[in-house]
């Protein structure tokens, strides 16, 4: 590790990656059951939601069916007559992801808390369908969970969920999607506080967590991508971190924290924070997400797009100049071009940014 020779065995992490790096079958096309005749295999699977989402007509034997599930390798021939559903089969498809050993884990869980703190009472829904097939209900579980808020469009008072579906279904269809499906005992999960909304998968991201705006999308799980593509679940080209900026930039909210740690990722949206009471860095973390999402739209940071992000009135024009050099200071966004004078400045990420 580095310059330095260490025991394998202390490093279980790094020992199961070396491992599976000389497996050359991905993850997802790998057995999850033992032999199946065909009629099992459309017995454990719901196959007709794949035709259905996928716009496919179903077809009229049981033959054209398997051949379907084949080629799209939710199953694979086995070695003698008979079928294996493959991991991507059962955790898109599966009516009981309880009857595969190696994916049973990997159901979403959505945990709801009564206040702030993981302290606070809560309440457990475990997925028990395939993704494709669960995704739905699962969705349409976590909307009704989410606390309202009072809009005033043209004057009249109306409520509407804290966070939209469109943005929740992006954060819920990442974490199924990038999940590291190699790392056991463990699945996407969905916590609500009272406060703010957390979604969890196994396995730090493949993008640097400070650019999952502007940095080039990447896929773990190239396979089950394309597929929950194909069936409508997720945007196969990446603009689900688009979407999800751009709500929260218009919205007011503060800018999503994100952690990512070894084992793990972890995406938190406060709907409830007033910007007034953003500590120092997350005013950073503010100023550095607002300067990606204006260079994902060719744009920079100006002290009006500044101004109007932290809803700074315009009389208090030295507010905003104070957030500026605090983010010049701390390394989050630089000056595009010094050689003009400081009303006409605008900004864009610092390159390498200290935080």
């Amino acid at each position: 590790m580095g310059s330095h020779r260490k025991r394998l065995s202390e490093h279980p992490e790094l020992e199961r990656r070396l491992w599976l790096s000389f497996q050359a079958l991905p993850f997802e096309l790998r057995p999850a059951s033992d032999v199946l005749s065909d009629e099992a295999v459309l017995r454990l699977l719901s196959w007709e939601t794949y035709f259905d989402l996928t716009d496919i007509a179903v077809p009229t034997t049981i033959d054209e069916r398997l051949d379907f599930l084949l080629s799209a390798g939710f199953i694979a021939s086995a070695d003698v007559t008979g079928w294996h559903i493959t991991n991507m089969g059962a955790l898109l498809l599966a009516k009981d992801l309880d009857t595969f050993p190696s994916v049973e884990r990997k159901a979403p869980r959505v945990v709801q808390y009564d206040g702030k703190s993981r302290a606070d009472d809560a309440t457990e829904q475990k997925g028990v369908r395939g993704y494709a097939a669960a995704f739905p209900g699962l969705l349409s579980y976590t909307v009704r969970r989410v606390p309202e808020v009072e809009e005033f469009p043209d004057g009249i008072r109306r409520s509407v969920p804290a966070l939209p579906q469109k943005v929740l279904r992006e954060l819920i269809a990442n974490a199924l999607i990038h999940q590291d499906l190699t790392v056991t005992g463990t699945g996407p999960m969905v916590e609500l506080f009272s406060n703010r909304i957390e979604v969890t998968n196994p396995g730090e991201s493949l993008v640097d967590a400070l650019h999952l705006i502007d940095g080039q999308p990447r896929s773990r799980n190239e396979k089950l991508a394309k597929q929950m593509s194909a069936m409508g679940i997720c945007d196969e080209r990446g603009s689900g971190w688009d979407q999800i900026a751009n709500f929260i930039e218009e919205s007011g909210l503060p800018a999503p924290e994100i952690e990512n740690a070894e084992g793990f990722m972890r995406v938190i949206v406060h709907w409830d924070k007033p910007l007034s009471s953003l500590s120092k860095d997350e005013q950073l973390n503010m100023i550095f997400f607002h300067s990606l999402v204006m260079k994902s739209r060719r744009d920079r940071v100006t002290n009006a797009s500044l101004r109007k992000r932290f809803g700074i009135p315009e009389k208090d024009n030295a507010k905003v100049s104070r957030l500026i050099r605090m983010g010049i200071d701390e390394g989050v966004i630089k000056i595009y071009d010094t050689s003009v004078g400081a009303k006409a400045r605008s900004y864009v990420p610092d390159s390498a940014p200290k935080r």
